[in-house]
């Protein structure tokens, strides 16, 4: 009977360790996230809103030829020129401001293309957060599809 109470023991003790362990990983996986700070974006979520709210226009690869592209006064943006277009260094705070219409581009702040998708409320905390990350996200993947510059 002692054998089997060391042996239950001894995995009570690996499952604390381990335990606690996964909650470190996970505590520093938060800091390191930027939880505490700065917000992190993922590329990932924002193509699936570029498909949804930009594709039409911009195009599959961002070069501003989607189907739509032709029946519009202006043509899109080539949005994987952002970066070379702005001395070698990618404008995320104006990309920002460009999707949610506090810089002209899109629509009205009071009425972006997109409807309210992107609009950016003074007045509701957890709707700005979660429409602030929505844009990063989208503002990120425009990151990771930007055009190497020419070399001259």
């Amino acid at each position: 009977m002692r054998e089997k109470q060391r042996k239950s023991t001894g995995r009570g003790t690996i499952l604390a360790v381990g335990l606690l362990a996964a909650v470190a990983l996970v505590a520093g996986w938060s800091a390191a996230s930027g939880q505490e700070g700065e917000p992190v974006y993922s590329a990932f979520n924002g193509k699936v809103s570029y498909k949804v709210y930009c594709m039409n226009c911009h195009g599959v690869g961002g070069k501003g030829d989607g189907y739509l592209a032709d029946s519009l006064k202006a043509k899109p943006t080539d949005l994987t020129a952002m970066a070379v277009k702005n001395g070698g260094e990618f404008p995320f705070e104006r990309a920002m401001k460009s999707v949610d219409g506090r810089t002209p581009g899109h629509g009205s702040r009071e009425m972006p293309v997109w409807g309210d998708a992107f609009l950016w409320p003074e007045d509701n905390p957890e709707r700005r957060a979660e429409v602030q990350q929505k844009i990063g996200d989208l503002v990120e993947y425009l990151r990771s599809i930007q055009e190497p510059p020419v070399a001259k």
